[in-house]
């Protein structure tokens, strides 16, 4: 078993956040990892960091009928060019294990960065026998109103969340609640920082039926705000 995940292929991406998804990596490859870096939203303040492909571009110019289509026929590949389909199929193709920070390959929002989703091709690498793994670290599950609840809750004074930060105040209940209901369904791995889920019984409850058989990572942090 250890050689069979030390022989498959890891991709890391798509959204930077504080540098954590090239320690990912860098973690990652430590551990004998064969890994690649596939990243749509870099971050100013960790430009050092290098990554294998930026794919920002390919992602939204590529139809995804046509590509899950060509991968789902297992023909003959496509001749490895620089056209958005040919990078995106041999990406996937090419990769065993995909662990998604905040967003995925195929957004819901084209322009947006907090909107971008997750989950939308799950269901295609599902088909193709990919394993998923999710780092939900921040508004890809909560919608800005939680925050300002548990910063109520705390008795922390601050401002509404939508009040700081243009475009969220509008920002619609359903984009993050579609998120983790997607990462709940097709998620072989979910590693949760504090907050972002409720937990119970060794289960993740949000409103659906109770997670089983899916590794759950959750750190708690206080009695009051869980």
């Amino acid at each position: 078993m250890i050689s069979a995940v030390r022989d498959s292929r890891w991709l890391v991406g798509t959204f930077e956040i504080a540098g954590f998804c090239g320690d990912l990596a860098a973690g990652l490859r430590a551990n004998g990892l064969q890994v690649t870096t596939a990243m749509c939203m870099g971050q100013e303040a960790f430009a050092h960091i290098e990554y294998d492909t930026v794919v920002g571009r390919a992602v939204r110019e590529v139809s995804w009928p046509a590509l899950a289509r060509r991968l789902l026929q297992g023909k003959r590949a496509p001749p490895r060019t620089k056209d958005p389909l040919s990078r995106l199929y041999h990406l996937i193709r090419d990769h065993d294990v995909f662990v998604f920070v905040h967003s995925s390959l195929w957004h819901d929002h084209q322009r947006v960065p907090h909107r971008f989703g997750m989950g939308r091709e799950f269901s295609l690498l599902k088909r193709l026998g990919k394993r998923i793994v999710c780092f939900l670290n921040g508004p890809d599950v909560r919608h800005p109103s939680a925050y300002d609840q548990e910063l109520a809750i705390l008795d922390i004074p601050a401002a509404p969340l939508g009040s700081l930060l243009r475009g969220w105040k509008k920002d619609p209940l359903s984009r993050p609640l579609r998120n983790l209901r997607r990462i709940e369904h097709w998620s072989d791995a979910i590693f949760s920082q504090p907050n972002q889920l409720r937990w119970r019984c060794g289960r993740i409850i949000t409103g659906s039926r109770p997670l089983r058989r899916r590794l759950i990572a959750h750190m708690y942090r206080g009695a009051r705000c869980r």
